[in-house]
């Protein structure tokens, strides 16, 4: 984040092959529509579950120095970190786009289904 040379960083997991083409866009005005500093991902499926996807995120930069100060002191939790700050969840419906993929046939499943 220190070194970004944008106002804003996109956070993602290297390992789900499916984001939506409009991750950015959707995270970006949601951030921006509620003055937040964090914009993250939840899905909703057709159950009506909610799953949190916090890696997924739109973070300000200037809150580098922050996230320094809180990972010199020992803490790692995400979502701990993100309550200090003004988070906005964005809700997206599709959980496959955000499934994470560690194996050949995790990736087989998905492209197949």
């Amino acid at each position: 984040m220190q070194a970004a040379p944008s106002a804003y960083v996109l956070s993602a997991s290297c390992d789900s092959p499916a984001l939506p083409t409009d991750l950015a866009e959707r995270l970006s005005q949601a951030l921006e529509a509620n003055s937040a500093d964090i914009a993250t991902v939840t899905t909703v499926d057709a159950a009506g579950a909610v799953s949190l996807h916090p890696v997924f995120a739109l973070l300000r930069t200037s809150l580098a120095d922050d996230l320094s100060a809180w990972l010199h002191a020992g803490e790692r939790k995400v979502r701990a970190w993100y309550a200090r700050h003004t988070t906005v969840e964005v809700v997206f419906t599709d959980e496959r786009a955000f499934y994470n993929v560690n194996l050949l046939q995790e990736l087989a499943d998905l492209q197949h289904d």
